[in-house]
């Protein structure tokens, strides 16, 4: 679907041959009620008028096209102005590739733009209906994100630390562990009344952390377990983009599972066994 270096007959913006300037297209994606939606948050044709009377005029039209190798489905998407794109998740898979570009709507006979090169000035053009007029950008979008816990966190032992820290510069968000504590934690998690407090005393935290850093521009938004928290927060709160102060520990009680409610009738349970056991 890659057509970079492709060499068309006519001008087209955003390509080096024919225009000193390109455009300034800011495109984003989320997941949102089982769809990708793809939407521009900037579109600046710059000084380009023809093209912008072109769109105005309906003679042209932005197209986002989208290809997933996965599951093979394609299909382009139009609009008058921007990238607005609605893709349904169950018809992709893994990875799916994305042009941006203007096309042509109609024929058009004596096709001339004076933002061009001056090399290219006064030539006039033949355009046929769906030719390419504008090339936007184009992309890889990856899906592969994993939403369940034991991808969002994992724990490892260190045996450098003497207390526990975290890490957040891999996929999964990072518990590091002493020696000692990783060797006991091995040892409980095997009893299913000791997964419950271990979830309430070691999960909970690294969460909280991690959701005050969803906040933090830029620094972790690759990183798969980012962007796992995030589809869960679109999934619990449709309202805003990200968690506030104020809502994180709610948020975590979510994802967790009302913890520490588990903890205390898990506790109760523990304590109920001992009870029966020493009767």
């Amino acid at each position: 679907m890659k057509i970079s270096g492709y060499k068309f007959g006519h001008p087209v913006f955003g390509i080096d041959d024919y225009y000193d300037f390109k455009p300034e297209i800011s495109i984003e994606q989320k997941i949102e009620d089982d769809y990708l939606i793809i939407s521009s948050i900037n579109f600046d044709l710059g000084s380009n008028q023809v093209l912008k009377d072109l769109l105005n005029s309906e003679q042209a039209s932005v197209v986002t096209e989208v290809f997933c190798s996965y599951t093979m489905y394609r299909e382009s998407f139009q609009s008058k102005v921007g990238v607005n794109v609605q893709v349904p998740l169950k018809k992709i898979k893994n990875k799916i590739e994305v042009l941006y570009f203007i096309i042509a709507n109609n024929e058009i006979s004596n096709y001339e733009n004076d933002a061009v090169k001056p090399g290219l000035n006064n030539q006039t053009f033949f355009i046929e209906k769906g030719d390419i007029l504008g090339m936007l950008g184009e992309e890889i979008i990856s899906l592969d994100v994993s939403t369940s816990m034991d991808s969002i966190v994992k724990i490892r032992e260190s045996e450098d630390n003497k207390a526990s820290t975290f890490y957040w510069n891999e996929s999964s968000i990072i518990i590091n562990l002493p020696s000692e504590a990783y060797q006991k934690f091995n040892k409980f998690k095997a009893s299913l009344d000791y997964q419950k407090i271990l979830v309430s005393s070691v999960l909970q935290p690294a969460l909280i952390h991690a959701c005050y850093k969803l906040q933090t521009e830029g620094n972790y938004s690759e990183k798969n377990w980012h962007k796992a928290l995030l589809i869960h927060w679109n999934q619990y709160n449709k309202q805003s983009e990200n968690p506030s102060k104020d809502d994180i520990p709610d948020f975590v009680e979510y994802l967790l599972k009302k913890p520490f409610g588990l903890l205390i009738d898990t506790i109760e349970e523990v304590d109920n066994k001992i009870r029966n056991n020493q009767v």
